[in-house]
């Protein structure tokens, strides 16, 4: 095929098929006129898909009648019972899914610190963070003191 755009095997399906606008169509049969590589893939596809069976359904009156009318019965049905058991079973889900979470064991925080309970660990650290800024207030003091001495 030499214009991909105008034709592909896509669109030669759905040629073979007559599912296409007649715009398209002419498109396409115009484009076959001047294209061999675009034909021969087309007389190709066209030996391939009528090479295979296609079967039709063919129903009698009495059968289109029957089929009908199991149809219309299904549409008749309440709907309210098959939607109370998926209600059913949503909630039942979500009572087991919040007992798991309600019942699992609680993590403590592994310690940061060998030897030191976690949350002694951890007082610890905020103890030290809160120093650390101490220092830093202390040396932007220190640095105000110098500027206003020079």
């Amino acid at each position: 095929m030499t214009d991909k755009k105008i034709c592909n095997d896509e669109l030669l399906t759905l040629y073979y098929y007559q599912e296409i606008g007649v715009s398209e169509s002419h498109a396409l049969e115009q484009h076959l006129l001047s294209c061999a590589p675009c034909r021969a893939a087309l007389d190709e596809l066209g030996a391939s898909l009528a090479a295979v069976p296609q079967r039709s359904l063919t129903l009698s009156t009495g059968q289109q009648q029957q089929f009908s009318a199991g149809v219309l019965q299904r549409a008749r049905q309440p709907r309210g019972l098959r939607l109370s058991h998926w209600g059913t079973g949503l909630a039942v889900a979500s009572a087991l899914g919040l007992l798991v979470v309600l019942l699992r064991p609680i993590e403590q925080p592994a310690s940061l610190v060998p030897g030191v309970p976690a949350g002694a660990a951890l007082a610890e650290l905020e103890v030290l963070e809160q120093f650390e800024l101490l220092q830093e207030f202390d040396l932007l003091q220190n640095l105000e003191l110098l500027q206003e001495l020079g």
